[in-house]
């Protein structure tokens, strides 16, 4: 599988850690997010498992959401 591109990543990690969970409703986002391989999604769940502390919006569901994609 190809992977996204970083600034992809990087657009999607500051839409899911300003935002969280309301932007799986978001067309860009699920797009975004159907690019991923599955490192990249791992790497994305780890990256915002380290912010929860400093982003609200990064939230247990936001993370098992993110983790049901993978399966």
């Amino acid at each position: 599988m190809n992977e996204a591109p970083w600034a992809t990543i990087e657009a999607l990690m500051y839409e899911l850690r300003e935002y969280g969970l309301s932007q799986l409703r978001n067309p860009n986002c699920l797009r975004r997010l159907d690019m991923l391989s599955s490192n990249q999604m791992r790497d994305v769940i780890r990256r915002l498992l380290g912010l929860r502390d400093c982003y609200p919006k990064v939230t247990d569901e936001l993370l098992i959401k993110l983790g049901d994609l993978l399966l």
